[in-house]
């Protein structure tokens, strides 16, 4: 090897060496994704208490208490979101047959024209979770009265 390739050798190393400590020291890292990030889009039911459904919404990792079927028609017609032509897997969305919440593993659209129609969904795409699962999801509050839902 000589002097000239030795030195050619030297500066590209230097500047490998330049290169990633400069990436390093750029490079930020994800925080951990929340069990309640990932369990956003679900139907729960709780099954150490007493049966209580709920809801997690996606855009806030809240989960919404479901209540009887008018109670629950009301939170999920709070939280739909227009349909559009983004993926909507884990949302409600406004349809024109009503809302329909579409499940956040296989897309399917479950129709929600009317309050009896929840039961059915939680019946076919609720999850059963543990107390101290739920318990790792914040609770949302739909506001009662005229104003912006979560879903705003």
């Amino acid at each position: 090897m000589n002097k000239n390739t030795a030195i050619d050798v030297f500066l590209l190393a230097a500047v490998i060496v330049v290169t990633g400590i400069l990436a390093w020291r750029s490079y930020t890292p994800k925080p951990p994704v929340t069990f309640a990030q990932k369990a956003a889009g679900s139907i729960f039911i709780a099954v150490e208490e007493n049966g209580e459904a709920w809801y997690v919404f996606p855009r806030d990792a809240k989960r919404y208490v479901l209540g009887n079927p008018e109670q629950a028609f009301r939170v999920l017609s709070s939280l739909a979101v227009p349909a559009l032509e983004e993926d909507q897997r884990g949302y409600i969305v406004r349809t024109e047959k009503g809302i329909a919440y579409v499940h956040p593993k296989t897309g399917e659209r479950f129709f929600i024209s009317r309050p009896a129609d929840v039961l059915e969904v939680i019946q076919q795409a609720g999850r059963g979770i543990t107390n101290k699962d739920i318990q790792q999801i914040p609770i949302g509050v739909v506001p009662q009265g005229e104003g912006e839902s979560p879903a705003q």
